[in-house]
């Protein structure tokens, strides 16, 4: 609720912190986005069940009920503290595995995904290679701070490869080398 929301900042407030980092997501966007592609969907994976399918359903409207968001920008900032955005960018794969829900841009576009050394694709990660992957992070962004968002913490997995080996990422070393990452 708003208040619980106000009173999560307080509580931080009161330990003495400056600076909330408040998770946007990474693969599901948790609170009702207005950008085209970031609407929470129930994903079709093979590996779902029906009462997996129940809860994503259940998840999705608890997190567009009210923007977490902008509730919490404005508790930070009527106590003097910051509030940045924090986006964990490729990090569909947690909700791949732990059956949760997706964004339409991740499910509408799989061709965008990353590709393993083997140049299979890697279910979880999306190639920021592409623009039309950046762009979509910069407009969720440019929303977040819209939103009241101080400044944005974007960040990738904690683990490598940070980067793996996506067609514009294959592009790019042909052209700047003259070879082919795999010889």
């Amino acid at each position: 609720t708003p208040e619980e929301v106000d009173n999560h900042v307080g509580q931080h407030a009161a330990a003495g912190f400056q600076v909330l980092y408040h998770k946007l997501g990474g693969g599901c966007w948790e609170y009702p986005s207005d950008v085209e592609g970031a609407e929470s969907v129930v994903p079709d994976l093979p590996n779902m069940t029906d009462e997996d399918r129940e809860y994503c359903t259940r998840r999705i409207a608890l997190q567009e009920k009210i923007n977490r968001v902008s509730l919490t920008a404005e508790a930070c900032h009527r106590r003097n503290m910051q509030c940045f955005g924090w986006m964990r960018i490729q990090n569909h794969g947690e909700r791949i595995h732990g059956k949760g829900p997706l964004d339409r841009f991740y499910v509408d576009h799989p061709e965008y995904l990353e590709k393993d050394v083997d140049g299979r694709t890697v279910q979880g990660k999306l190639c920021l290679g592409y623009p039309e992957v950046r762009e979509f992070h910069y407009k969720l962004c440019e929303e977040a701070l819209e939103l009241g968002c101080d400044g944005i913490l974007m960040d990738t997995l904690r683990h490598l490869p940070k980067v793996m080996w996506g067609e514009p990422v294959q592009e790019a070393f042909r052209s700047a080398t003259g070879r082919d990452m795999f010889g």
